[in-house]
């Protein structure tokens, strides 16, 4: 064995030596055993959740009024309320309303609501899907929930919905919960 070899492997026993030194010293200063120093975790709680960007998610924060166009209430990681008319994208079988604000001169909020097999009757359709991004330069935050009701009104321009919790997408960087409720309707052709 080379003399940098042999260095390394005497650093690396040396390490070993000193980390069973320290688990026999909790061992004896707690009278737990070895195995439950290797393996419980601490006991101090969890922080709370952080979200990766740090941007400040207020939308509009005006109430909606009778010339408002939609009345979305959004509140939890983001706050605030859409009183404009989402851009609506009807499709063969599928129906999509979108609102986009601008947060920042880097970061942009965006919530979809989709209902797919869509057969373009009005009522009460279970498992639509809302999405809630927003978009900056390094992370996309998500928050997303598969399974909500989505009530039709008439003629597919606008949609209801009550109290829908959509959790932080994982790996996403977000965090927390966000929670959507109101009327969303298609802003009128130009």
């Amino acid at each position: 064995m080379s003399r940098r070899g042999l260095g390394i492997a005497t650093l690396l026993i040396l390490a070993a030596l000193v980390l069973v030194i320290m688990i026999v010293a909790q061992v004896a200063a707690t009278g737990s055993t070895a195995h439950d120093i290797l393996t419980t975790s601490p006991t101090t709680p969890a922080a709370a959740p952080v979200r990766a960007t740090g941007v400040k998610c207020r939308l509009g924060h005006h109430r909606a009024t009778s010339s408002s166009i939609s009345d979305v209430t959004v509140s939890g990681a983001c706050n605030g309320n859409i009183t404009e008319g989402l851009t609506c994208v009807p499709q063969t079988d599928d129906l999509y309303f979108t609102a986009r604000q601008v947060l920042d001169h880097l970061h942009v909020f965006y919530l979809t609501l989709y209902l797919e097999g869509y057969p373009g009757r009005p009522g009460d359709y279970p498992g639509a899907t809302a999405e809630l991004q927003i978009t900056g330069p390094f992370f996309v935050e998500s928050w997303t929930n598969h399974a909500f009701n989505l009530v039709v009104d008439p003629g597919g321009a606008s949609v209801q919905f009550t109290a829908v919790g959509l959790p932080a997408d994982a790996g996403t960087g977000s965090a927390g919960t966000i929670t959507i409720s109101g009327r969303a309707a298609c802003a009128p052709s130009s």
